[in-house]
């Protein structure tokens, strides 16, 4: 049971990445910059009042702002939602 948890958290995490790369090939949402944790590189990502950590590809990082290196990523408060 816990193998199949893991299993889908990761597909989730890559369907959320894959979203996030083709919003932003389209120039949907915005990089904000990056952030250097445990000598990776991980953009920050804008999508109107929300922020996302994404593991920054080769060269995507050259034109942006560096905003330092962080230890762990705050999970930041998660909006209610209610269902229409």
């Amino acid at each position: 049971m816990v193998n199949r948890a893991k299993t889908r958290q990761l597909k989730l995490y890559a369907l959320k990445d894959a979203v996030l790369r083709k919003l932003l090939d389209e120039k949907k949402t915005e990089m904000i910059g990056y952030h250097t944790q445990n000598r990776k590189d991980l953009q920050l990502i804008q999508l109107e009042d929300y922020t996302f950590h994404l593991p920054a590809e080769q060269g995507r990082t050259k034109c942006v702002k560096h905003l330092g290196e962080i230890a762990i990523i705050p999970a930041a408060a998660t909006r209610k939602v209610t269902k229409i």
